[in-house]
């Protein structure tokens, strides 16, 4: 059975124990920014099943006990180590929407969460019209080229 509290809340308290830092406010007021910073965060979000998936640099580094107590108990965390940090990831997505938007090509760039991290997917109509030089600066691990011509929404 899920835990009963609300998972948004679950996550957030996570974020702050990982961080040391909540997220306040929105816009101008908020700290997220600092929050992604953190050298060993990599994300939190829901397995929607009512866990919460917790991704980190290095899980020695923190208390997996303690986070699964916040998540409702061992049973609804997963606790997983990713290569990059939640920045870095972020950091990957905006220069492939930017080499993507530089091509001319239509496509998109999604993150997606999955129980094993957060990786992005190019979605692109037809492979071959990207560029010899797409992806530069960006590890070949953080991310995937899909061909299909079911576009979600445009690069940006």
């Amino acid at each position: 059975m899920p835990p009963t509290g609300d998972p948004n809340r679950a996550i957030e308290d996570i974020i702050e124990v990982l961080t040391g830092l909540r997220e306040t406010g929105e816009g101008d007021e908020s700290n997220w920014d600092e929050i992604i910073a953190d050298p060993n965060f990599g994300g939190a979000w829901g397995d929607f099943k009512g866990g919460v998936v917790v991704a980190v640099i290095d899980c020695s580094k923190v208390d997996a006990n303690q986070l699964a107590a916040i998540a409702g108990g061992s049973d609804f965390l997963r606790l997983i180590e990713v290569p990059y940090t939640y920045r870095q990831t972020e950091e990957f997505r905006s220069a492939l929407i930017e080499q993507l938007a530089a091509a001319g090509v239509s496509g998109d760039v999604n993150m997606n969460s999955t129980l094993n991290g957060r990786f992005i997917e190019v979605r692109v109509p037809d492979a071959d019209e990207l560029p010899n030089t797409f992806g530069n600066g960006v590890p070949d691990d953080a991310y995937s080229i899909v061909v299909t011509t079911d576009l979600t929404r445009p690069a940006g």
